[in-house]
């Protein structure tokens, strides 16, 4: 380990409330401008009416971003019901609470357990700070 690995360490260590915020806020804020990106590049808005008489916005796939031909590209698709689709199943009324309430309660545990570290490990409080960010991400 060289000495500025060691000074950058110490300072996440020592500054941890302030290390968290930052990681949090960064990467919560990159999901967020990806997600708006990807909605604004590769997709078409559409406002339709639904049979109640209600208006409401769907974004239709429109377009690729080649990035390795035949192998890997970006496109438009959205997934309402978590990783996998595991809560495909459940009623939108049930499933949209219970993510968010998942979201919520996961950044509370990560949270928790951040702050009761015994060792002190630079390494590993950055990634739960990734982790955190990324429920954050989900919650909004």
């Amino acid at each position: 380990m060289t000495k500025a690995e060691s000074r950058f360490g110490k300072f996440i260590i020592e500054h941890r409330l302030f290390w968290l915020l930052f990681v949090v806020v960064v990467f919560a804020a990159i999901d967020q401008g990806s997600k708006y990106w990807v909605q604004n590049n590769l997709a078409i808005k559409q406002e339709l009416v639904g049979d109640s008489g209600v208006l409401h916005t769907v974004y239709v796939p429109h377009g690729e971003i080649v990035i390795i031909p035949n192998a890997f590209g970006l496109i438009y698709r959205e997934n309402s019901a978590a990783a996998f689709s595991l809560t495909r199943s459940l009623p939108d009324w049930f499933r949209k609470p219970f993510l968010i309430s998942v979201s919520i309660i996961a950044t509370i545990f990560f949270l928790i357990w951040y702050f009761r570290l015994k060792e002190r490990d630079a390494l590993l409080m950055t990634a739960f700070g990734f982790i955190m960010a990324g429920a954050v991400g989900n919650f909004i």
